[in-house]
């Protein structure tokens, strides 16, 4: 099964943040000293967390099923704001929220993934 592209109805909102924390493997020995070395080839992983302010329902709804059918577990395809190229990402958490107006919001927090394969 090829895997999906994540479309959203409109960008995240400004407010959405991307950390940077790079995975490491420390190694900590007596009188303060220690050894770091980067965990593998893919040690810089992204892991932004995307908001969406001012859904419709249906909007809201769509969005919901798609993270809902893959089940925090199987990736998808997404360019994020401001960036050339798709990357692919797992999605294990999102939160819906109830502003004012009948409308939804979205937060969702990514986590980058480096699976072979299409």
């Amino acid at each position: 099964m090829a895997t999906p592209t994540f479309v959203p109805p409109y960008e995240p909102d400004t407010q959405s943040a991307s950390p940077n924390q790079p995975r490491i493997n420390e190694a900590n020995f007596g009188d303060g000293y220690s050894q770091r070395t980067r965990d593998g080839l893919n040690a810089r992983q992204d892991k932004p967390t995307w908001h969406w302010s001012a859904l419709s329902v249906a909007e809201y709804e769509a969005m919901d099923a798609f993270f809902g059918a893959l089940g925090g577990a199987d990736p998808f395809w997404w360019t994020p704001p401001d960036e050339a190229m798709p990357k692919k990402f797992v999605c294990k958490k999102w939160d819906k929220g109830f502003p004012a107006g009948g409308r939804r919001s979205l937060t969702a927090t990514f986590e980058q993934v480096f699976d072979p394969g299409d």
